[in-house]
């Protein structure tokens, strides 16, 4: 998954970088075409100021291309790497949470199997693992108990 959005980010790097001198010639293209209609025209016509001047425009193309080149590609790494560690967490939390279920039932089923013991002994028993293993999850929370 990694190899294919990276070679798609290539490719769209490499896109966007060979269209930039092209971009630029068609910007550069239209402004010289309206400066030569408005130059040759000779009619009562009431001319509208562009919003945004030539230089601000150039500004602003300047600000989105570093946006395009940086910004978008670097955030999409950033989600990467913040998704792999999560998704590592996540797997802990998982196992951890099987492990603690084949415990309960490796003593339930030790339990069941010894005629002895009564249904009380068994949930007394299960009650004591529980409590052990959430207290052993509130040293871990408070960073006690794990390398973090």
């Amino acid at each position: 998954m990694k190899f294919k959005l990276f070679n798609l980010l290539t490719v769209f790097l490499a896109t966007s970088g060979l269209l930039t001198p092209a971009q630029a010639a068609v910007v550069d293209h239209s402004l010289e075409r309206q400066i030569a209609t408005q130059s040759y025209k000779s009619s009562p016509v009431t001319v509208v100021p562009p919003l945004v001047s030539p230089a601000q425009q150039k500004s602003i193309a300047d600000i989105l291309l570093v946006l395009i080149y940086f910004v978008l590609p670097g955030g999409l790494v950033l989600g990467m790497f913040l998704y792999d560690k999560y998704y590592i967490y996540r797997a802990g939390v998982i196992q951890e949470q099987i492990d603690l279920l084949e415990r309960l039932y490796a003593c339930d089923h030790n339990a069941t199997t010894n005629t002895g013991q009564g249904a009380n002994e068994r949930i007394e028993r299960l009650e004591r693992l529980w409590q052990s293993d959430s207290d052993n999850d509130a040293t871990t929370d408070t960073g006690q108990g794990a390398k973090g």
